[in-house]
């Protein structure tokens, strides 16, 4: 998984513009591969990785070994209780697939509360399209979602969303959306969705 969160973290940093935000938070980043990959490609913004205390233990190396540990925050904790606050972007990849309604709406609510008005949200995750025609259909792509389907939902309850219903959630926790969009890393199939808090 880390692997394929670097490739993420690379054409993520070529699809998104970090470069207005100084503190970017990465709400249950597992081992720091994607902020490390943008904070390597971003200078002048500081990162928090929250994650669980036995995982940020193990995801300090990473960033030493990147020379970016002197702009990094690590911080343990529950994402299910509570997020940090003072950041002006949220990320959360590969996260609300992971779990059910319930827990995906509390995980959002716990970032709505702890960010300021105005502060962007990025949903980066697998989605299904609302709408495909013939020509977009992509087979490996399709097969790919089932697979990561079939993961989630044996595990905490979770299933690859419409996109529409990634706008209802978002927007239902207290943010506004304001695209989504598909990438390509190279070797798996992302959306990101972009959202300012209300």
């Amino acid at each position: 998984m880390s692997h394929v969160t670097a490739h993420c973290a690379q054409a993520l940093v070529r699809q998104y513009d970090f470069t207005p935000f100084q503190r970017i938070a990465d709400i249950g980043g597992g081992h720091g591969n994607l902020l490390n990959g943008v904070l390597t490609r971003v200078s002048g913004v500081r990162g928090v990785l929250y994650e669980r205390a036995e995982v940020i233990r193990r995801a300090k190396g990473l960033f030493t070994e990147a020379g970016t540990d002197d702009r990094v925050d690590l911080i343990d904790g529950d994402f299910l209780r509570e997020v940090p606050g003072d950041c002006d972007l949220y990320m959360i990849k590969s996260t609300l697939c992971d779990w059910d309604d319930e827990h995906a709406a509390r995980i959002l609510g716990n970032i709505h509360r702890a960010a300021e008005p105005g502060t962007t949200l990025l949903v980066i995750d697998s989605m299904i399209a609302d709408e495909v025609t013939g020509d977009e259909v992509n087979p490996v792509h399709a097969q790919q979602e089932s697979a990561i389907d079939f993961a989630v939902f044996a595990t905490n309850g979770g299933r690859v969303r419409p996109q529409s219903e990634y706008r209802a959630m978002v927007g239902a926790a207290g943010f506004e959306v304001e695209s989504i969009t598909p990438f390509f890393d190279g070797f798996t199939h992302w959306n990101l969705l972009v959202a300012k808090r209300n």
